[in-house]
């Protein structure tokens, strides 16, 4: 305050220095009473203004101080009750370290109860430590000399085989653990057999001591071959190995599994589906064993002889089947709720925010029933009219209306026609046509799945209507178990009793338990309580869970048959050797029985599961642990993943550090060289890459110039109905007839017919094709194939027939992929595979693609295509 009156004093005394003290100028003519009086105001206003300003500051101090006063109060409040807080969580926090503590004191007392408990009853202690990891392959890393490289080197130009720097790193990997994730037409395979020849020819170690594993014969002979004529071109030369030799480095994993079984098995006999192969020939020599999974029955009986001694699984499956209906209650429920579910023909999710008001129910049931009366009136009068009964269920707060009333069966069932007939129909009560009666019955449709009861169903054919009246007639006496198929939520299945293809709901049962051995479990060791627990299965609706329920209760009876007739499938085999605590094979001697693993090369990993996993550790974990040495190597593409419904992903070779034990880290080694196809096909197939979240860069090489007469076609379905589509064959019948005569195909090098399914080369209701196909097919022109056989192989130009889609929901599957620490959901590892599949169909091209679709699915992949190419009628390119 001080300072500022000093100034003001200044101010003042400034102001008398600006007024003369006598009057000059202007001044002169002012009189002395005027100037006085100016020089008196000037003063006045001076001390007016001084007073002012005094004031304002006296005022904004005073606010400044009274709001510095609010603030330390405020902070003070808050201050007090931080130290309230503060002083809180410590009582807390020493309250806690106080429960911790005697809980830790009764936890440590309870602990030394049991074990002593446990102790005087010789039983073992389940606060045993478990046991560490054990490593698969030997700590120590090689150390190959420059010379032992260059030399191999020098000796593999020499016959023709030039590595290049990515292969060369695959080749001298120095890690006892190597990946190789080797994209399409890289030369994989020949560096893999280059590399097991150079541990035989330059390290020495014994082929007895090497394993290469695959999973198709076919596959095996190639390499087989490959590997007997690098290894004999390779000096020194007065040792040569034949094919017998090669055979015994080469397996599958079936054949091993297979071998193992025989030499510390139960000596149980291997079966399989309808159609058991013969495995082993008199002398007791094995035969060459597919993965059979991956084979139709038709083609396993083109490669095998049938062993006559092993009956039929269908016929095994059938009669447990039958006597559990008869004999257990439980089952029998499940079964009789799952034969109406069955009738369902669409699902929702759990979740699915379904409502369906009841207003125009009765008016919808009334027109509903009468019409498909009308349609139907001789099946009605002939067949339902005696069971016709007319009432509602309520769920929750809405009433759902029934015409029909199977007693035995427990059901009502309301009857239409298909919605589809009422697109453009309205109740006679809605006057302002707000909705349609099929936007209605869709509502009324959606709100009866998502209740999922079994004691109600909405029925529109004849057929379906027939079965639940014949299966409720049946109920009067002692009934049978019914015969029919089921298909889970997200699924599609054939529901023809007559066609080959149709298969009974027990065979589901048994496809379940055999899809949850893949990942690594057995069904049979759980109960669906225990199941349920989890949270995974809360999602599902009442249908699935009782379809798990029904497939656990079967399977363990089915295996406690097989097992008393002395029988023994393959998934259970590998669970089985997966596990360390397989008494025969822990304790036998590895130096002598397993010693052909000590050196383990695994061809195309990328279609490994998880029971294999599991089975391929157990191994090696016992022979490293036995002599401190072994190496592993994969080799792959996680782009050519395409067996999860088996349990594969291409996570797997992605990431082998999480599923195999070693020590450090496993080296990768990436191969993007393309030595098969050109340029322009290898950036078709890119598509799919990218939609795969990969960022490779693939490249061939080849020569640019070669890609100006490559082609590529997609032509699109025609129409054959309002709904109907199919290949347009007329137009592929010319095509490949044009091509085989352009390429000059041959039996040598023929042209690939690839699809998904055989169904669309057969029954073509196009004589032009079905004549021309039959004749390229008998001369070996031409070679169908699905897309799941044509893997590793290649041509100079390939037909693609339909599109390639996946199924977008799967809550079963989705569960159990959770349940068993699948690394991604069910329904996301089909749409990989799906883009996988497109990869691998196209990548078998060498120079040429032609893809003819027979429909475009919601799903479908072709899609990413048709926005890309021109179109000309047909579009293509």
């Amino acid at each position: 305050m001080s300072s500022i009156n000093e100034s003001q004093k200044t101010y003042k005394k400034k102001l008398l220095e600006r007024l003369p003290s006598i009057k000059i100028g202007w001044f002169g003519r002012v009189k002395k009473k005027d100037y006085d009086l100016l020089k008196e105001l000037s003063l006045d206003l001076l001390d007016t203004a001084e007073q002012g300003n005094n004031r304002k500051l006296s005022q904004k101090e005073s606010t400044h101080q009274s709001e510095i006063s609010n603030i330390h109060a405020l902070y003070r409040k808050k201050l007090e009750s931080y130290k309230y807080a503060f002083n809180d969580l410590l009582a807390k926090h020493e309250k806690a370290s106080n429960d911790i503590k005697n809980l830790k004191q009764t936890n440590i007392q309870e602990r030394e109860n049991i074990e002593k408990h446990c102790s005087s009853y010789n039983i073992p202690s389940p606060y045993k430590e478990e046991p560490s990891i054990e490593p698969i392959v030997q700590k120590k890393r090689y150390n190959f000399s420059s010379t032992q490289k260059s030399n191999f080197l020098s000796e593999l130009h020499r016959i023709g085989i030039t590595p290049n720097e990515e292969q060369i790193q695959m080749l001298f990997s120095e890690n006892p653990a190597t990946c190789v994730q080797a994209g399409a037409g890289s030369g994989k395979s020949t560096v893999l057999a280059c590399r097991v020849a150079f541990l035989y020819k330059a390290l020495d170690i014994p082929l007895n001591k090497i394993t290469v594993t695959t999973f198709t014969r076919a596959s095996r002979k190639e390499f087989i071959e490959k590997l007997v004529h690098i290894i004999n071109a390779l000096p020194p030369k007065y040792n040569p190995i034949d094919e017998q030799v090669g055979r015994s480095v080469v397996k599958t994993f079936h054949s091993l599994a297979y071998m193992l079984h025989k030499k510390f098995g139960d000596g149980r006999k291997l079966i399989h589906g309808n159609f058991t192969p013969k495995l082993e020939l008199d002398n007791g020599e094995l035969l060459d064993i597919d993965d059979f999974t991956m084979m139709s029955e038709d083609e396993i009986k083109q490669s095998y002889e049938c062993d006559d001694f092993i009956p039929k699984l269908s016929e095994e499956m059938n009669k447990v089947y039958n006597d559990l209906y008869l004999e257990d209650d439980k089952f029998k429920k499940t079964i009789d709720k799952l034969y109406v579910y069955s009738f369902w023909r669409k699902s929702v999710k759990k979740d699915s925010d379904n409502k369906y008001y009841d207003i125009f129910e009765n008016e919808l049931s009334d027109t509903s029933f009468n019409d498909w009366i009308e349609e139907n009136r001789n099946f009605y009068m002939n067949n339902l009219i005696c069971h016709e009964e007319k009432g509602y269920i309520k769920v929750g707060g809405t009433n759902l209306k029934y015409h029909i009333n199977l007693p035995n069966l427990n059901l009502k069932i309301f009857i239409s026609k298909d919605i589809n007939n009422y697109r453009d129909q309205y109740l006679k009560s809605d006057k302002m046509k707000r909705y349609s009666i099929y936007n209605r019955m869709n509502y009324r449709r959606y709100f009866i799945l998502s209740i999922a009861r079994p004691d109600y169903l909405w029925v529109h054919s004849q057929q379906d209507l027939q079965d639940l009246i014949d299966r409720n007639n049946t109920m009067n006496g002692i009934p049978s178990a019914p015969y029919f198929t089921y298909a889970n939520i997200g699924e599609s299945i054939n529901k023809n009793p007559g066609d080959k293809n149709f298969k009974p709901v027990y065979e589901h049962f048994y496809s379940l338990s055999s899809f949850i051995y893949s990942l690594g479990k057995k069904i049979t060791k759980y109960s669906i309580e225990t199941i349920c627990e989890q949270n995974y299965f809360s999602e599902l609706l009442e249908n699935d869970i009782t379809f798990l329920e029904a497939a656990i209760i079967f399977n363990k009876k089915l295996e406690e048959h097989l097992e008393s007739k002395n029988l023994i499938t393959f998934e259970q085999i590998f669970h089985n050797f997966s596990s360390s605590k397989h008494c025969d094979l822990s304790q036998c001697n590895p130096e002598i029985n397993l010693k052909w693993s000590e050196h383990l090369l695994i061809d195309e990993f990328q279609d490994i599961s998880p029971n294999i996993i599991n089975f391929i550790n157990n191994i090696k974990k016992i022979y490293t642990k036995k002599m401190a040495k072994g190496t592993i190597m994969f080799v792959g593409d996680e782009n050519q993943s395409i067996y999860s419904w088996r349990g594969g992903a291409r996570h797997f070779i992605m990431n082998p550090d999480l599923y195999f034990p070693i020590y450090g880290k496993f080296s990768i080694v990436r191969l993007y060289i393309n030595y098969r196809s050109l340029n322009n096909i290898i950036e078709i197939a890119r598509i799919y890459l990218k939609k795969l979240n990969c960022d490779k860069i693939f490249k061939s090489a080849r020569k640019d110039e070669e890609s100006k007469n490559s082609k590529f076609m997609i032509i699109e379905e025609i129409k054959t109905g309002t709904y109907e589509t199919k290949i347009n064959y007329e137009h592929l019948a010319e095509k490949l007839h044009e091509e085989v005569n352009r390429i000059n195909a041959s039996k040598e090098k023929p042209i690939y017919i690839i699809s998904r399914y055989h169904k669309l080369l057969n029954n073509t209701g196009c004589q032009k094709w079905d004549i021309l196909y039959n004749n390229l097919k008998k001369n070996e022109v031409i070679q169908p194939m699905t897309i799941h056989v044509s893997k590793g192989l290649q041509s100079k130009s390939i037909f693609l027939l339909g599109d390639i889609y996946y199924d977008s929901w799967n809550p079963l599957k989705n569960a159990i992929y959770l349940w068993t620490d699948m690394p991604t959901t069910y329904d996301n590892a089909q749409h990989n595979e799906a883009l996988c599949l497109g990869y691998v169909a196209l990548t078998r091209a060498e120079d040429n693609v032609y893809w003819y679709l027979n429909s475009q699915h919601k799903n479908g992949l072709s899609k990413d295509y048709l926005k890309i190419f021109s179109s000309i009628g047909n579009r293509s390119k």
